[in-house]
């Protein structure tokens, strides 16, 4: 049996560049954000269920180098402007969700609330080589060359928001290991998601579940 349409969670095409999922009477607006060599479409069911779930309106966006904003290439000063032009769309967002290069992107928004999903620390690009193209997916991404833009956004120490919930998977990239467990030394609350990787992570119902039990608490 459907759903009445005033409980139906509503999706429209964001300037061809993502989505915005809507769910009338939405109480709060944030943004949803994808890691890198992903895009809008990778995120858009988390972000349906969360705007279901608790009452929320959402904007997912592809960053530049990414999905439908492929054509730019990747840079930092890029991919700040895309954030900025996601706030702008806004009254008053309170939060984000962010996957990987996402969640580090995000924290530069300073909203008050944060899901930071798999963040990476520094960019550390040892080990196997083709371990480390399949998990990035630099292919997908179009800047001057691979992991150049990505490179640029990771330069920083990244700084926490006032509230930070920080998610990873089961199966990590040795720079987000190592970030969580520095953070979860310093009392952020902090959760590995099982039987997930780095790219998969975002789909899991663990991570969706966690995330609405989080933001429920702690968006006011």
């Amino acid at each position: 049996m459907n759903e009445p349409d005033d409980y139906m969670v509503k999706v429209k095409d964001w300037r061809g560049r993502g989505y915005l999922v809507n769910c009338p009477g939405a109480i709060h607006e944030g943004l949803v954000i994808h890691g890198y060599g992903g895009s809008s479409r990778e995120m858009l069911c988390l972000a349906v269920d969360l705007s279901a779930r608790l009452k929320l309106k959402l904007l997912v966006f592809d960053l530049p180098g990414h999905g439908g904003a492929c054509g730019e290439p990747l840079t930092h000063r890029a991919a700040r402007r895309s954030l900025d032009s996601a706030l702008a769309s806004f009254d008053k967002p309170s939060f984000f969700v962010g996957h990987s290069l996402g969640a580090r992107l995000g924290l530069e928004a300073g909203l008050g609330t944060a899901v930071l999903i798999s963040m990476p620390g520094k960019a550390i690009f040892a080990g196997n080589r083709q371990e480390l193209m399949r998990t990035l997916r630099p292919r997908r991404v179009n800047e001057a060359g691979p992991f150049k833009g990505l490179e640029e956004i990771l330069a920083g120490e990244p700084c926490p928001a006032a509230n930070t919930l920080l998610l990873r998977a089961a199966h990590e990239l040795e720079s987000v290991v190592s970030l969580t467990a520095a953070w979860e030394k310093e009392g952020m609350p902090c959760r590995k998601i099982r039987d997930s990787s780095h790219n998969d992570v975002v789909s899991s119902a663990e991570t969706a579940e966690a995330i609405a039990a989080w933001l429920g608490a702690n968006l006011s």
